[in-house]
């Protein structure tokens, strides 16, 4: 099975998600209950556009190792797919409860704060990913715009255009 696990780690970051899927799937079929097989698998599928197909792999990783935070993300992330925004939220707050640290995890909680109009705390979580990791350039441009949101928000005239003359 690590033979497998390995070559469908390859092929993903290659971006071979067929590839990577049938090798994952060896794996499940000799170890039902490998945690990361079924986690790799539920991302994968969601990375190829089939998220809700991956669910299952995701939870199933969770029920057996529910301290796996990188189960929780990619769960989060399918869900957030599919527009399951709170559950999306619980998943990724389950992530940092357990790798407080992980500046993608706030960053991807900032992004779906951001998106239900939280903005005050999107950017919370935004400058804590930035702060964790200042190379995270996604971070800090989601910073920029959510502060940028809030600006318009509370001076609506500064966004409009000027008179030409």
């Amino acid at each position: 099975p690590d033979v497998h696990l390995e070559y469908g780690n390859i092929f993903a970051r290659q971006g071979r998600l067929d590839d990577a899927i049938g090798h994952y799937r060896q794996v499940l079929l000799s170890d039902p209950n490998h945690v990361i097989a079924n986690t790799n698998l539920g991302q994968a599928l969601s990375e190829k556009g089939q998220p809700a197909a991956g669910l299952p792999y995701l939870q199933k990783a969770i029920e057996k190792d529910p301290n796996y935070p990188l189960a929780h993300f990619n769960l989060a992330c399918s869900l957030e797919k599919l527009e399951r925004f709170d559950e999306s939220i619980g998943q990724i707050k389950k992530a940092l409860a357990l790798s407080p640290n992980d500046p993608q995890y706030h960053n991807k909680l900032g992004e779906l704060l951001a998106r239900q109009g939280d903005t005050e705390h999107a950017i919370y979580q935004f400058r804590t990913a930035w702060e964790l990791a200042p190379n995270f350039l996604e971070a800090r441009r989601n910073l920029e715009a959510a502060v940028a949101l809030r600006q318009a928000r509370r001076n609506p005239a500064s966004t409009r255009a000027m008179p030409k003359h």
